[in-house]
C-alpha cells in the first residue's frame, strides 16, 4: 500500500507487531528501460545526468586525449545524491512486492563484510598482503602495500591507495563521520 522509508522505533515496533507489514530490505527488480522512464517520471535531473554519462561513455570509447575518464567523474560528481528508495519507491503508485527468505545480509559497513568473510583460526579477516600477530577479530584489507598489526583485537584495518582506514569494528558504521570530516577539510581526494 505504501513504501515507509526508515520508520521511527515506536512506528517500527508497531508494524513489527502488527505482523501486516514487510521489511525492506533494499533489493528491487527492474527493467532497465522501466528504472530510466521512473526516473525521468520522478527525478528527470537525475535521468538527464545518467543520459549525459552514457553518452560520454560512449564518446571516450574513441576518445584519445585521456579526458574520457575525468569527464564521467565530473558528470557523475554532479548528479543529485538521493536514495532509490527516495527518488522512486516511495513515489511509484504500482509496486508489488514478495516476500523472500534468502539468509541475506546487508554488507553495507566493515563489520558486515567481516562476518561474512572466512576468518582465519584467531579470527582475523585477511585479505592481501597482511601480518597480524596476537590479536583477534581484527578485518585486514591491504589493497597495495602491506599491514601489520601486532596486538590488537576487534579492529577494521584497510589500506586503498594512499589511504588507511584505522575504526574499531564496533564502529565501523561510523565511517561516514569521516568522510564528512574529510569533505569538509576539502581532502575529497582521499574519498
Amino acid at each position: 500500500v505504501r513504501f515507509t522509508e526508515k520508520p521511527d522505533p515506536e512506528t517500527a515496533r508497531r508494524f513489527f507487531e502488527s505482523g501486516r507489514y514487510l521489511w525492506n530490505a533494499g533489493i528491487f527488480v527492474f527493467r532497465g528501460g522501466r528504472l530510466l522512464d521512473l526516473l525521468t517520471e520522478h527525478e528527470p535531473e537525475v535521468a538527464a545526468g545518467l543520459d549525459a554519462i552514457a553518452a560520454a561513455d560512449t564518446d571516450t570509447d574513441s576518445d584519445s586525449d585521456g579526458d574520457g575518464p575525468a569527464e564521467l567523474e565530473a558528470l557523475y560528481a554532479g548528479l543529485k545524491s538521493i536514495s532509490i528508495d527516495h527518488a522512486v519507491m516511495e513515489r511509484c503508485a504500482d509496486l508489488v512486492t514478495l516476500t523472500l527468505d534468502a539468509g541475506w545480509s546487508d554488507l553495507g559497513s566493515w563489520e558486515a563484510l567481516a562476518e561474512v568473510l572466512a576468518a582465519n583460526d584467531p579470527g582475523n579477516v585477511e585479505r592481501g598482503d597482511v601480518l597480524a600477530l596476537d590479536g583477534d577479530g581484527n578485518l585486514l584489507m591491504a589493497e597495495s602495500g602491506s599491514i601489520a598489526a601486532l596486538g590488537v583485537s576487534d579492529l577494521v584495518i584497510v589500506q586503498t591507495g594512499d589511504a588507511v582506514l584505522v575504526v574499531p569494528r564496533s564502529r565501523s558504521q561510523e565511517v561516514k563521520t569521516l568522510v564528512e570530516e574529510l569533505r569538509r577539510r576539502g581532502r575529497d581526494d582521499l574519498l
